[in-house]
């Protein structure tokens, strides 16, 4: 299914393994449609251009839209690895019951 050398597969493709996956989700369609515009590329043979606008038109006609696993990739990556801003940091071993267990404090508080 995947060009190895490119790394592309058809957006027919990309469908049907995107709504096997997402199967039964009832905002599938739509996080599909946000999605896709993301990781679209044009192939012509050899060629591979990110925008619509970097063809002539003639290159234009020729070309076919295809998904890159590369995009895609990075894109995943992107949404995994990206920092989660906080409002409140929560000390969590900031208790006294979590003080009286790592010293061993059985009989009193040590407050």
């Amino acid at each position: 299914m995947i060009d190895d050398e490119k790394s592309l597969i058809s957006i027919e493709e990309f469908r049907t393994m995107f709504f096997t996956f997402f199967k039964g989700e009832f905002r599938a369609a739509t996080l599909y449609d946000l999605v896709l515009p993301f990781i679209i590329i044009w192939n012509i043979q050899d060629k591979i251009f990110d925008k619509e606008n970097e063809m002539t038109p003639d290159q234009l006609l020729k070309a076919k839209r295809m998904v890159s696993i590369q995009k895609l990739s990075m894109f995943i990556d992107g949404f995994n690895f990206s920092p989660v801003k906080i409002d409140k940091i929560l000390h969590k071993n900031n208790s006294i019951d979590m003080t009286n267990i790592m010293t061993s404090n059985t009989r009193s508080s040590l407050a």
